[in-house]
This record gives structure tokens, sequence and C-alpha cells, in this order.
């Protein structure tokens, strides 16, 4: 299963630990990324699907 796993930089501290699948709706392959972008508070996720898609998940800070 393809877990995004966000921490934060300062103190390693786990911010945020949840499946992939969850956001796309479909199944994720094993071990493939493009990377990561970070900005606006915001952590992009370019990842592939088990079907060969591509997907672009974005992870942003909560309110409140």
């Amino acid at each position: 299963m393809r877990v995004a796993r966000i921490s934060l930089a300062a103190t390693g501290e786990p911010v945020l630990h949840r499946p992939m699948a969850i956001d796309t709706g479909a199944p994720m392959a094993q071990l493939t990324s493009s990377g990561v972008a970070i900005a606006q508070h915001t952590v992009f996720v370019e990842a592939t699907g088990s079907g060969n898609e591509g997907y672009l998940i974005a992870y942003g800070a909560g309110s409140g």
C-alpha cells in the first residue's frame, strides 16, 4: 500500500500518514513517484496508479 508520510522539517514530528489510494480512488503502484513539491502550505505529490495512470495529489494544511 502506497502511503503519504509528511513530517515537520524542524522536529521530525509526523503530521500526515495516509494511504494515497484513499485520495485517488484507485490502487497505487509501489515506489513510483517523480517527487514532491511544497508551496503555499501545501505538499504536492506526483504518483502512479497500478494501471500506469498518473495523479497529482495535494495535501494542504488544515484549518483549526
